[in-house]
């Protein structure tokens, strides 16, 4: 279990140990296992120390790797950031506008300022748009 090994990580990082353990335990259960992975990398209330702790800990059961990840391969929220996903959609919608408008001076600005904040702009077929952490 996690208990005693758990020393220095906050109560809610515990508990994804706890569920990762009982995952890996209930005959190798993978998918749990990397469901709780996941949980993680979308937890944006755990602390950069946290995260890499756990990420530590998940890679000395699983051996992929996890703890040579950066969090932009993760596409973490930077802890430093300025800017909420929220934000960022708007931010989005705006530009998609700016381009459906053919105002590509407003558009290039957009994504230029969503890049200073560590957003990165995906444009795909069709007109659409996804983003993420840089």
């Amino acid at each position: 279990g996690a208990g005693g090994a758990a020393t220095g990580l906050s109560d809610r990082a515990v508990g994804y140990l706890d569920a990762f353990d009982q995952a890996i335990r209930d005959d190798l259960g993978t998918p749990k296992a990397l469901a709780v992975v996941a949980s993680v990398a979308r937890d944006t209330t755990l602390s950069d120390a946290d995260s890499a702790e756990l990420a530590r800990r998940f890679d000395e059961a699983l051996g992929i790797g996890l703890a040579d990840l950066s969090p932009a391969d993760l596409d973490l929220r930077p802890s430093d950031s300025r800017i909420s996903p929220e934000q960022v959609d708007q931010l989005l919608a705006e530009r998609s506008a700016a381009r459906a408008a053919r105002d590509f001076a407003r558009s290039d600005q957009l994504r230029d300022s969503l890049a200073e904040l560590g957003v990165t702009i995906e444009d795909r077929p069709g007109g659409t748009s996804t983003w993420r952490w840089s």
